[in-house]
C-alpha cells in the first residue's frame, strides 16, 4: 500500500478532504477542470464531493455498522445545517480484516473513489481501495497548485458569508 501512495503522491493523483473542517485540497487536474469551467479554479471555493472524479483522501469521524454478509458500512458525517450529507463507504467481507469492530465514533481516512450522490439520503458512495485505522484494515484485492475551498452535499454552491 505504501507504494501505490508513493505513485499518487508523485503523480498528483489524490485530492485531500478533510471532511470535519469541510477542506479540500485540489489536484492539477482538478484545478485544470474548474479553472476550465469557471475562468479561475480560485473562484471556485466550492467543489461537491460526489463531483470529484479523481481519486480522494478523505479524513473524518466514521461510524461502522456491520452487514449479514460479513463486511460492513462506514458512514462519517458532513456539512452543516439541519440536514448534514454523509459519505457512505461499503466494505466487502473479503478484504476487511477487523480486530475489533468499532462502537461509536473513530477518526480514520479512506482512499478511494466517488461513485454518486443520494439527494434522497443525501449521502455520497465512497469505493474505497484503503481505509486507514488502528485495528481496522481493508483493502481491494482487485484495484482496476493547491487550491483550497469547501465540500458540500451534492451540487456545488457558492460559499456562504459565514465561511462555513
Amino acid at each position: 500500500m505504501g507504494v501505490l501512495l508513493s505513485v499518487f503522491d508523485r503523480e498528483d493523483a489524490v485530492v485531500q478532504v478533510d471532511l470535519r473542517s469541510g477542506s479540500l485540497t485540489l489536484n492539477r487536474t482538478l484545478t485544470r477542470e474548474l479553472t476550465a469551467a469557471v475562468g479561475d479554479a480560485a473562484d471556485a471555493d466550492q467543489v461537491a464531493l460526489s463531483d470529484i472524479r479523481e481519486f480522494v483522501s478523505v479524513q473524518g469521524r466514521f461510524t461502522a455498522r456491520p452487514e449479514s454478509d460479513g463486511g460492513c458500512v462506514l458512514r462519517a458525517r458532513y456539512g452543516g445545517g439541519e440536514r448534514p450529507a454523509h459519505l457512505r463507504v461499503p466494505l466487502s467481507a473479503a478484504g476487511l480484516q477487523i480486530d475489533t469492530m468499532y462502537e461509536g465514533e473513530f477518526q480514520a481516512r479512506c482512499l478511494g473513489k466517488t461513485t454518486g450522490w443520494n439527494p434522497k439520503r443525501r449521502e455520497v458512495t465512497l469505493d474505497a481501495i484503503a481505509i486507514f485505522r488502528q485495528a481496522l484494515r481493508w483493502g481491494c484485492r482487485d484495484m482496476p497548485s493547491v487550491v483550497r475551498g469547501g465540500i458540500v452535499a451534492g451540487r456545488a454552491v457558492p460559499r456562504a458569508p459565514s465561511g462555513r
